[in-house]
């Protein structure tokens, strides 16, 4: 039997159960499922319960709309600068949040990637333990057209990627093909377009009719030998991400955008 809800006073994410998939459906294709603070929490709530519900084996992660996320919603970003500075911490701290637990996540999630998955979008796919795109799927970390660069997302580009491939991305913003992304280790599988959500769907529940034991302590003990290797990547890369945030150049770079123009950088 499936249950659907929304998520209790969030409207974007969808949530359904069944047969031991728990599938979170990204619920914002106007904004191109761009990350705001809420949609981050919820999903960040959302898979943490996950972790010690019985009844979930697997998460399935997709989007609605054209695109699977694409990265932070710049309109709601412009808009911290005139909020107190604990308001800019605390909604820093639910999106530096849920990209953390990609590298505590004890239930496998399986990704659907469709179109651009850029910014948090490219972190969210490197989240995933197995991520499925269509052959039309970009990606990109593409802070740095900003005057920003991705900073809370980096520790997993790094895991999918390799340092130097991640560091690259991050330096030039260059937007990759999803047979690229899959050369390079961030993909899984690349399939016809039309196939996206089908196919990983099918690997989900392959999955979640594997022994229950089996993926339940392989999992943890995968976690758990990768956490040794250094969590205090986050606390780095988010004492950086502050001194990058408060910069001249990354309002512009916003600004810039969104009057769709080139940025004039100032260096501060």
């Amino acid at each position: 039997m499936t249950k659907q809800t929304e998520a209790e006073g969030n409207p974007y994410v969808r949530v359904q159960r069944a047969d031991g998939i728990l599938d979170l459906c990204l619920a914002r294709p106007e904004k191109h499922n761009a990350l705001v603070a809420p949609l981050a929490a919820e999903l960040s709530a959302q898979l943490r319960a996950a972790q010690t519900d019985p009844e979930v084996r697997v998460i399935l992660l997709h989007a609605e709309g054209k695109n699977f996320c694409a990265g932070g919603d710049l309109d709601a970003f412009s808009k911290l600068y005139g909020k107190p500075p604990t308001d800019q911490h605390e909604e820093g701290r639910q999106l530096s949040e849920l990209f953390k637990l990609g590298r505590t996540l004890e239930k496998p999630v399986i990704g659907a990637i469709q179109g651009n998955a850029l910014g948090g979008g490219m972190g969210l796919t490197a989240l995933c333990h197995v991520a499925v795109a269509g052959k039309s799927s970009r990606f990109g970390a593409t802070e740095i057209r900003l005057g920003l660069f991705p900073m809370v997302i980096g520790p997993l580009l790094i895991d999918a990627l390799g340092y130097r491939q991640a560091l690259a991305l991050a330096l030039t913003g260059r937007v990759i093909t999803a047979d690229e992304a899959l050369a390079m280790g961030l993909l899984h599988q690349v399939v016809e377009d039309d196939d996206i959500l089908p196919c990983a769907r099918r690997i989900a529940e392959e999955m979640a009719g594997r022994s229950p034991v089996a993926l339940r302590v392989g999992m943890e003990a995968y976690v758990t030998a990768h956490e040794i290797q250094g969590p205090e990547a986050f606390a780095v890369m988010r004492a950086f991400s502050n001194v990058v945030f408060l910069s001249a150049d990354l309002q512009e770079g916003t600004k810039a955008f969104l009057e769709k123009r080139k940025p004039r950088w100032s260096g501060r």
